[in-house]
């Protein structure tokens, strides 16, 4: 069954988002879920309770399964899944796929943007990302192509505060 979010519901003041890399820099995922829990956990504290993820292979992923644990602590977390299109997950590999499941199961809300893949949908993800959230938690190693870039440079572009985990490892 879908529980499917009402963009509009979204409050931008006490909403993230994250961005990043589907693979993490080698022997470092045990630092980035440690850097991120600690995030949620300060950030719970201003106020930030709901966490946008884009539901990505790696950091996406990794992010989202973060909120879940701390939503374990904090009842009032809630994670929103934005989907760019149904069957996002269709060309991954079994476990993947079995991990992105269990992350859909367990969020909070889901907003599913299109029915299908279509050309530049998943920039319209990152942007209704960005649309909807405070600041941005990235692990982004630099390079000048791709979503990531895409997304961090937007959010600057916007004004919106990023915290880049990459630099911390």
């Amino acid at each position: 069954m879908e529980n499917n979010a009402n963009p509009t519901a979204i409050n931008k003041r006490c909403s993230a988002a994250f961005t990043g890399h589907r693979s993490l820099p080698c022997g470092e995922t045990a630092s980035v879920k440690a850097a991120l829990t600690e995030i949620i956990r300060k950030w719970h504290g201003e106020g930030i309770t709901n966490y946008l993820c884009g539901m990505a292979l790696g950091f996406d992923l990794l992010a989202a399964e973060c909120v879940l644990q701390a939503k374990r602590d904090f009842n009032d977390i809630t994670l929103t899944t934005v989907i760019p299109f149904r069957n996002q997950c269709g060309m991954w590999n079994f476990r993947d796929r079995q991990r992105y499941h269990a992350v859909l199961r367990q969020a909070d809300f889901r907003v599913v943007l299109s029915e299908e893949y279509y050309k530049g949908c998943l920039l319209v993800r990152n942007d209704f990302m960005l649309s909807h959230a405070s600041r941005i938690v990235a692990c982004y190693d630099g390079r000048r192509r791709g979503g990531t870039f895409y997304t961090c440079n937007r959010a600057r572009a916007m004004n919106i505060p990023i915290i880049n985990l990459y630099v911390r490892l």
